[in-house]
């Protein structure tokens, strides 16, 4: 299992060369036809290993939250999990794809809170969500919506922004699935007090207290975004591939290799949950150029950085498990 997500909005441009979908935005900061965003309940605890299987979300407390679909992305923020469970024609002439984003508390029901997020990020704490929506914004001359950018507070329900700043204008020649296919907009992660994207034209910062949407400078930039390195920086991890079968390496700032003991030796280790945890998997077998061999299995393990000892998740295997789309910048 490779943990590194391919570009969604790419992966949006390929699915549909014409992208419709349900009201539009006014390209600047502010809400315009806003969800009814469910607010008021306590948090649910983002800490700890997290992970969905099928349509059930795993937390670090070994509780668990039925979400009534099964979930291809998700995060949690709120009281429950906002995720997307694969998208579907739409339109009297299946024209065009959205990607649904839904909600769930845990009792087993989806309810569908967006009608496209083709990228997905919330705060560490929980607090704010970010989307991309592909499918609701104004429409250039070939038909294709200008993307917009979301960030909801859920303590309150407030969309603090609904932004298409930086996605290039749909009243000027701009084709946008050419221009979108070319720079690939992305969401960059939450810190603290900001929401950071990289548009097509321009890269963005939102203010999270005053919903300010503001284009950044060449040195405002955000936190790093790899996902390889410790929360407090004292490890990384080397993304290493060879021989069919992911081999990565977990070294110390100075460049010392932790040796990594309780598990076969061959590990992806693709998200950190702690300052010294890291999650992945490893490869018990062996694997060729057609994937995993005749009874080889690819477990979830957890490993401490500080002792090297790792320990496998009982049950799921990595072909089974989807990571919440975690806040690059979290902060």
């Amino acid at each position: 299992m490779r943990g590194r997500r391919l570009g969604p909005v790419l992966l949006a441009l390929v699915l549909a060369s014409s992208v419709a979908g349900c009201g539009d935005s006014d390209g600047g900061g502010g809400g315009t036809d806003s969800a009814d965003w469910p607010s008021g309940k306590p948090a649910v605890d983002t800490s700890g290993l997290v992970y969905a299987v099928g349509d059930t979300v795993h937390l670090g407390d070994d509780s668990s939250l039925e979400v009534g679909k099964k979930v291809e992305h998700f995060v949690l923020a709120g009281a429950g999990a906002y995720f997307t469970a694969g998208g579907h024609d739409a339109g009297g002439d299946a024209s065009y794809y959205v990607d649904p984003l839904y909600y769930s508390t845990g009792d087993g029901k989806a309810r569908e809170v967006a009608p496209d997020a083709s990228d997905l990020t919330a705060s560490a704490d929980g607090r704010y969500l970010m989307y991309m929506d592909m499918g609701s914004g104004k429409k250039d001359g070939f038909g294709t919506p200008q993307a917009v950018v979301v960030v909801v507070d859920t303590t309150t329900g407030d969309e603090v922004a609904r932004t298409s700043e930086g996605m290039g204008d749909p009243g000027s020649d701009d084709d946008l699935a050419d221009l979108y296919e070319d720079a690939e907009p992305q969401l960059e992660g939450i810190t603290a007090d900001t929401a950071y994207y990289q548009g097509a034209r321009d890269d963005v910062a939102i203010d999270l207290s005053t919903g300010k949407v503001a284009v950044r400078g060449d040195d405002d930039k955000p936190p790093s975004s790899d996902g390889l390195r410790s929360p407090d920086g004292r490890w990384t991890v080397e993304d290493v591939y060879e021989d069919y079968a992911p081999q990565d390496r977990l070294v110390t700032a100075d460049g010392q290799r932790v040796q990594l003991t309780g598990v076969p030796p061959k590990v992806d280790l693709v998200r950190w949950i702690s300052d010294t945890v890291v999650a992945g998997s490893a490869l018990d077998g062996s694997a060729d150029a057609e994937g995993l061999t005749a009874g080889s299995t690819e477990p979830l393990i957890t490993c401490e950085a500080t002792s090297g000892r790792c320990e496998i998740v009982p049950g799921p295997t990595a072909a089974d498990v989807v990571f919440p789309e975690s806040s690059a910048a979290a902060g």
